[in-house]
Order: structure tokens, then C-alpha cells, then sequence
């Protein structure tokens, strides 16, 4: 089912929770700023509807859309760190050996650049020289970065997030578990009133 399929079987106040929930992922909070009245059913609401199929899928494309935009900005970031990683000393001199000015440069190789200068000065027959001075980025870090965006780094790829159906599994337990612990709470609070 497509995403417009989805939308039309839905609510627009519905559409609004989902959508706020997958910004906040707080239910009551996401129930609120949809404009489903504050009381003490709020939550229960809220957990219901997250637990609709239409809803949860929803919410998955949703999710699936942000992961899309992410994507692109993924690809710039790991074209910045291979920039950085892989640019050869060559890039920066000409055919005869001699610093190329910044605006020469391949913009692979100026993409690493941190820093340039240019130095002036007249030679012993009074003519204008300039000399051109690079400083480059660093190229470890964007190394260790890009070993762990590919799975060289054994900690990362044994730390790496599950699916997203997973994590909001573990977000659903992780919300249902604090109630219970609140709700015990509570109950040990009556107790000693009680007493």
C-alpha cells in the first residue's frame, strides 16, 4: 500500500500524532500537539494508535522518508571524509613541480585543504614572487571515520542499530516499562498512606 493510500485511510488528527510521534516518540506528547483532549486516557489513546497497522505503517514510511533524506546527506559527509582521506600530495603541484595556486586545484584536492597562504616577495632582480603554502586536513580521523561507516571497525559493526521495526519494539517496551515502574510506585505511596 502506498504511502497516499495510507494517509487517505487515516484522520488528518491521526496523521498529525504520527507525525509528531516519530519527532518526540513521547505518545502523550504527540497525542497532545495532534489535539486529542488532556486527560487521564491521553496515553492509553496515544499507545492504541500506535499499535493501529494503518497507523504503524504509517509511521514506518514516515521513518522510511527521513532515512531517504539522511541518505543524502550521508553520501556528502562520506564524499567530504574521502576528499580528506585520499588526496595525493601531486594534486597540488603542476606538471614542472610547482605549488598550484588554490584556484587550479582539482576540487577533490581542495576539498582537503584547511588552510592557504600565499607569500610575496621580490627575488634579487626585483621580481614579484609569490610562493603558495597548503595545510591540509588531517587525514587519520577521516580515515578511522570511513572504517567505521564500513564496517572495518569491529566495535561499530557489533554496536550497529537494529531495524527500525526493532527499535520502536524497544522504545514501546522501554515507555511500557517506565509505567509499570511508576505504577509500582504508586502503589507502594498507597501503601504507606494506608498504613
Amino acid at each position: 500500500m502506498s504511502v497516499v493510500a495510507e494517509i487517505q485511510e487515516l484522520t488528518p488528527q491521526e496523521i498529525m500524532f504520527a507525525q509528531e510521534y516519530t519527532s518526540s516518540w513521547d505518545e502523550r506528547e504527540a497525542a497532545l500537539k495532534a489535539g486529542y483532549p488532556d486527560n487521564q486516557l491521553t496515553r492509553a489513546r496515544a499507545l492504541k494508535l500506535t499499535e493501529r497497522p494503518d497507523v504503524r505503517r504509517y509511521i514506518l514510511s514516515l521513518l522510511s522518508e527521513r532515512r531517504q533524506e539522511n541518505e543524502v546527506v550521508v553520501k556528502k559527509i562520506l564524499q567530504k571524509y574521502m576528499q580528506i582521506a585520499f588526496v595525493s600530495l601531486s594534486d597540488f603541484e603542476d606538471s614542472h613541480g610547482n605549488p598550484k595556486p588554490l584556484n587550479k586545484l582539482d576540487p577533490n584536492a581542495s576539498a582537503a585543504v584547511l588552510n592557504f597562504t600565499t607569500k610575496f616577495w621580490r627575488n634579487k632582480k626585483g621580481r614579484l614572487r609569490k610562493q603558495y603554502f597548503y595545510k591540509l586536513h588531517d587525514p587519520l580521523p577521516a580515515l578511522a571515520q570511513l572504517s567505521k561507516f564500513f564496517g572495518l571497525d569491529a566495535k561499530a559493526a557489533a554496536n550497529e542499530a537494529a531495524t527500525i521495526e526493532d527499535t520502536l519494539d524497544r522504545i514501546r517496551a522501554a515507555k511500557a516499562n517506565e509505567r509499570m515502574e511508576r505504577a509500582i510506585d504508586t502503589s507502594a505511596d498507597r501503601l504507606r498512606i494506608a498504613r
